[in-house]
């Protein structure tokens, strides 16, 4: 298959981008594209190694036709001005030049506050101080700082909100959860409604970006930041409860299918949901009803059965071989050599390592 010329020029952007936000201790998120509207990745701004709570949206071009006479310009459209206007994020747009290895940033959300266009096609001209660098970043750091307490504020929780109900949307639904996590989650209304809306995103991309923000409840070692960087101690405990008793067996199992090829390991998605399944109550029976229901897919009975070993182990062990040993014959047979040699090494060495 060939690969377009375009595609590694647009890579050329991403990356360009992504190394300077990481050079600066910052966080870059690609977003799957899945439409040529939707924006090119999240920014979520560090100061002094810590989380500031302030996340964005970037849109990204690269190449040498966005660059008009001297100036860089990124062309739009109606559809696209309107869909950054109206998104929950603040939203920077950015053109890098790979013949001079360079690149410029606009805020757009302030710049269609103060730009009404309504032509089909306008060009939108970034400013020649905006040089994204690795120190140019400051500035563009410190300027959408300045957005993080009109986005915490009651009306655009709304909008967020609104967006994480639009299930059929995966564009708006990862943003939202972005925006509920950067700029509202030290409110348990926020948590509340993560955790009550979990199994409507069973099979959705959605549920890997649900995990990794709700894993931050009980935490786990190998979390980015520190628990105290992230939530409020009062709220943690709160929602820790929510998570805990809202949790259904549905909601398990929606949990459970953001795991990947990696499995449940350290640094891995896995690892986040055996987290988040643990402190669940009546963790056991929920999982044992997903590992022996034959209308669940193979891959996610095959992981409940690893979770009740990780989750029962070290609490009950008679009790966890012998569970062990009702499910195994029931298993998916594509994982029965795994589960045989998971069951045998319980039994003779009576514990097997989570990680």
């Amino acid at each position: 298959m060939n690969r377009l010329e375009s595609t590694g020029t647009a890579s050329q952007g991403v990356h360009h981008v992504a190394k300077i936000v990481s050079a600066n201790n910052s966080v870059f998120q690609l977003i799957a594209q899945e439409n040529d509207i939707g924006n090119d990745a999240y920014i979520e701004f560090v100061l002094n190694q810590r989380s500031t709570g302030c996340c964005i949206a970037a849109q990204i071009k690269s190449g040498e036709s966005y660059r008009r006479n001297g100036s860089f310009a990124i062309p739009s459209d109606l559809a696209h001005r309107q869909y950054w206007r109206n998104h929950i994020l603040p939203v920077a747009g950015i053109v890098y030049d790979p013949v001079t290895d360079t690149a410029r940033w606009i805020d757009l959300t302030d710049y269609l506050k103060r730009h009404n266009e309504t032509t089909e096609h306008h060009s939108i001209v970034l400013p020649e101080e905006n040089i994204l660098d690795l120190e140019g970043f400051t500035q563009m750091r410190q300027h959408f700082l300045a957005y993080k307490d009109t986005y915490s504020n009651d009306s655009h929780f709304v909008e967020a909100l609104k967006g994480l109900a639009k299930i059929n949307d995966s564009d708006r639904t990862f943003s939202a959860i972005r925006s509920l996590f950067a700029f509202h989650r030290n409110r348990i209304e926020t948590w509340f409604y993560i955790i009550s809306c979990l199994r409507h995103f069973h099979g959705s991309p959605v549920i890997r970006s649900l995990v990794i923000a709700l894993c931050h409840i009980p935490g786990h070692p190998d979390i980015f930041w520190g628990k105290g960087n992230i939530i409020e101690e009062e709220t943690r405990k709160e929602a820790l409860q929510l998570l805990r008793r809202l949790t259904t067996r549905d909601d398990v199992l929606a949990i459970i299918g953001a795991i990947d090829e990696n499995g449940i390991d350290r640094g891995q998605i896995g690892q986040c949901v055996h987290s988040i399944v643990d402190v669940v109550d009546d963790n056991v029976s929920k999982l044992t009803s997903i590992a022996g229901d034959v209308s669940v897919d193979d891959d996610s009975r095959y992981w409940a059965f690893i979770l009740i070993i990780f989750v029962m182990q070290s609490v009950d062990l008679p009790k966890t071989i012998e569970l062990t040993e009702q499910l195994r014959h029931n298993m998916p047979s594509e994982h029965s050599v795994e589960v045989a040699m998971l069951c045998e090494t319980l039994r003779i060495h009576g514990y097997i390592s989570c990680y």
